[in-house]
This record gives structure tokens, C-alpha cells and sequence, in this order.
């Protein structure tokens, strides 16, 4: 289980929700993953806008940080969520490519040889 860290520079009712929803939408990816950092900012007051960072650091040693910035806090944080997930899912469907690739590359090549 990894260590969610929750840095809240915005408004303090936003805490809880990043929270619950960080462990909602993360899932399966905390329990894998070391180090979970996400941090919500307030643009200044001219522009309204928010920014939510997500760090993530997989027990492989994969990091990953993503960044969405959006004019609600709450799409904010959905937003760097889901593009947290797609990243760490895309990494591991790419590995796992590789591998099969490499796997049909050596029965390939052991069928040229008989």
C-alpha cells in the first residue's frame, strides 16, 4: 500500500475530496505504487482557474506526474486522475506488448530454423 500524500493549497474544503477521490479513481494503482502525491492550487484571483498535480511512484520505479488545469477544482482533479490512470495503464500495455512481441519474435524465429 503506498503513502498518499494530499497537498491542498486551494480552499480547506477540498481536502476530504481529494482524498476520497484520489483513492476512488486511483484504485488498483495505489495499491501498486510507493508514493502517491496529488496537490490542488488556485490560479490567482484575476484568473480562476485550478491546477491538479498527481505524482506517482509504481513499486517498479515507474514515476509519473500529470498536471490538469481546469476552471473547477473538481474537473481538475477528475481530469489529472484519469490522465494518471492512462498513463500508468498505457505503460504497462506497452511492456506487456514488448514482451509478446518478443516472445512471437523467438517462435518466429525457431520456426525459420527447423
Amino acid at each position: 500500500m503506498s503513502k498518499l500524500t494530499i497537498r491542498n493549497y486551494a480552499a480547506p474544503q477540498w481536502t476530504s475530496v481529494l482524498e476520497s477521490r484520489a483513492r476512488l479513481g486511483l484504485g488498483s494503482i495505489l495499491a501498486n505504487s510507493r508514493r502517491v502525491e496529488i496537490e490542488l492550487r488556485e490560479g490567482a484571483p484575476t484568473n480562476t482557474t485550478f491546477t491538479c498535480s498527481l505524482s506517482v511512484i509504481l513499486t517498479n520505479g515507474d514515476k509519473h506526474k500529470l498536471t490538469n488545469t481546469q476552471p473547477k477544482a473538481g474537473i481538475a482533479i477528475d481530469g489529472a486522475i484519469a490522465r494518471t490512470r492512462r498513463a500508468v495503464n498505457r505503460q504497462g500495455l506497452l511492456r506487456a506488448g514488448t514482451v509478446n512481441a518478443l516472445l512471437s519474435g523467438a517462435a518466429a524465429d525457431s520456426a525459420l530454423l527447423r
